[in-house]
């Protein structure tokens, strides 16, 4: 969670039009990714292109609080729980 907000702290910080040129290379690379090469990612383009920082967020929040239930629940007993 700390990378990604940092990630998108130091984006925030760049200058529009650097942000804007990035965004549009990213789009260039995936629009002329070789489908022979990486049959997954070009099958999933539409759903990947579809995805905003609010879902990633989302998504992270998810994967955070379900390794916080599955430590808790594999978690050894303490003796004073017995």
């Amino acid at each position: 969670m700390l990378a990604y907000a940092g990630m998108r702290a130091g984006y925030a910080a760049l200058p529009r039009e650097v942000r804007a040129a990035d965004e549009h290379a990213w789009a260039g690379a995936y629009a002329t990714i070789s489908a022979e090469r990486y049959p997954a990612i070009t099958a999933h383009l539409p759903h990947l292109a579809a995805q905003d920082d609010e879902a990633v967020f989302q998504t992270l929040m998810e994967a955070f609080w379900l390794a916080v239930d599955a430590t808790a629940r594999t978690a050894p007993k303490d003796d004073a729980d017995a």
